[in-house]
């Protein structure tokens, strides 16, 4: 056929208002319940519209018709497909679907006078399993779905950082990297995360709740007697978001023990709310607070700290689906001295110098006279008890260090007994014996004096008797002679 026979054919369908189609077969990929267009366009000549019959079938289904109104077929998605009204003068017959389900992927067919164009149209979703929030630490399992043959389309995982996933292992990839489980999540996985397929990308929503890592949290602290201690940590959600993600009621619950080994004891279980976010003991709180950054952040405050508050401190927080939590390690150091008095000239004193726990890892504990000598310095990295003997006063300290550096140290006075306090002391005990001695030698006079007139008197008592009886005995004999008788 020749170049002019062509050109009449097509001046001869334009003269008689026949649309010239552009035909082109496409592959269209959607996630369920986004809405997508299928394209299918022509070139249309004027007046041509009122005589055109549109028809888009889904398997040689009809799912809608146009010519001059619409009808609709009785393809499964007859109800959520529609025209653009606006667009169909233009020459533009694409297929709106909306919701598109796994169901409708196969291909479809737009027809017009006797041209025909194939649009294939595959349906993908990811199904994030368990559904909902989840806490730190659980795992995710993210699989991506399609009821079509597309196991050969690339498929690549995009963090909430957008760095690709790679296959390790906390984070698995497998069927062809269609599908993916997360181990251990972290906080930092809260977030929008992308499923890439080829040109596609599909974005969904994963939320983690957990504890905030903050560069300068502490989750060892070392004080001293009587000192204030505060541990906290942040969660990256506040009691509003929580209500909105579903959580239920929160509480939080405060252990504690001395010992590593032991098992924990509560002190505390209270639940969170918005009127009185705090409990309190003794010289212990527990406070619930929002900070600027609509994070919960959860504080534990340790008043006039004791040697026996030393140990390790549970903190959780328990949700409907879990729990999480932090542990502090409390370690308190104390000094004394025995005897605790002023030291006088030439006597000792035992300073001794005392860890709650057993030295951490390469850790030592040092005793050092302030500005003294290198004798009396001591150290010992196997016990938490270091005791030394102290002749000198002065300003002494005890110390824990790792490596170079100083983690903690306390100060102790070692005070020297003034020598007019000595003599007062031994002049003092000279005349508090010398006053004991007169007052045992005037009990003894005393005592001594009233003996020996108590045996006088009895003395004195027997001979009146004495007398008395020689008397009695003498009248009773001048009777007897007749001396008395008239």
């Amino acid at each position: 056929m020749s170049m002019d026979v062509i050109l009449a054919i097509v001046l001869i369908m334009h003269l008689v208002g026949v649309m010239i189609p552009a035909m082109v077969e496409k592959t269209v990929r959607a996630v369920v319940g986004k809405e997508v267009v299928l394209p299918c366009s022509a070139e249309l000549t004027t007046g041509s519209i009122q005589f055109l019959t549109v028809n888009w079938k889904y398997k040689e289904t009809l799912v809608i018709r146009y010519r001059n109104v619409f009808l609709k077929g009785s393809a499964p998605m007859k109800e959520r497909s529609q025209f653009n009204l606006q667009e169909i003068t233009k020459g533009n017959f694409s297929l709106i679907l909306s919701d598109p389900q796994l169901s409708d992927e196969g291909y479809y067919s737009c027809e017009f006078d006797k041209h025909k164009t194939t649009v294939e149209l595959q349906v993908f979703q990811v199904k994030v399993s368990p559904s909902g929030f989840l806490l730190a630490g659980e795992t995710l399992s993210l699989k991506l779905e399609s009821s079509s043959n597309t196991k050969l389309v690339p498929v690549m995982w995009l963090d909430p950082q957008s760095t690709q996933v790679m296959n390790t292992v906390s984070r698995i990839l497998t069927d062809n990297g269609r599908s993916l489980q997360i181990k251990d999540l972290r906080v930092q996985d809260n977030g929008i995360w992308k499923c890439s397929i080829d040109t596609m990308t599909i974005p969904f929503s994963v939320t983690v709740i957990g504890v905030v890592d903050e560069p300068d949290s502490r989750t060892q602290q070392l004080a001293a007697i009587n000192a204030t201690v505060s541990f906290s940590f942040l969660l990256n959600i506040d009691l509003n978001q929580a209500k909105t993600l579903g959580v239920g009621d929160i509480y939080t619950n405060l252990s504690w023990k001395s010992k590593e080994h032991d098992t924990y004891q509560e002190i505390s279980n209270f639940k969170i709310t918005d009127q009185d976010p705090v409990w309190q003991e003794r010289m212990r709180a527990v406070r619930v607070l929002t900070n600027t950054e609509s994070q919960l952040v959860m504080a534990l405050e340790l008043s006039k700290v004791q040697f026996k508050d030393a140990g390790w401190y549970r903190y959780q927080v328990q949700f409907n689906r879990g729990h999480l939590e932090k542990t502090f390690h409390l370690m308190v150091m104390t000094v004394s001295a025995d005897p605790p008095e002023p030291i006088s000239k030439g006597a000792e004193v035992t300073l001794r110098c005392e860890l709650s726990t057993p030295l951490p890892k390469g850790a030592v504990l040092c005793w050092d006279r302030v500005n003294g000598t290198k004798e009396e310095s001591h150290q010992t990295e196997t016990k938490h008890v270091l005791e030394v003997k102290a002749r000198i006063a002065g300003l002494w300290q005890c110390s824990l260090k790792q490596g170079s550096s100083v983690k903690m140290c306390i100060d102790y006075k070692l005070e020297e007994a003034a020598e007019w306090k000595t003599h007062l002391l031994i002049g003092a005990g000279v005349g508090g014996g010398a006053v004991l001695l007169l007052l045992v030698g005037l009990c003894v006079f005393v005592c001594t004096a009233r003996k020996r007139r108590r045996q006088r008197a009895q003395k004195m008592a027997l001979a009146r008797q004495h007398l008395l009886d020689k008397k009695t005995c003498q009248c009773s004999h001048l009777r007897k002679n007749g001396y008395f008788e008239t």
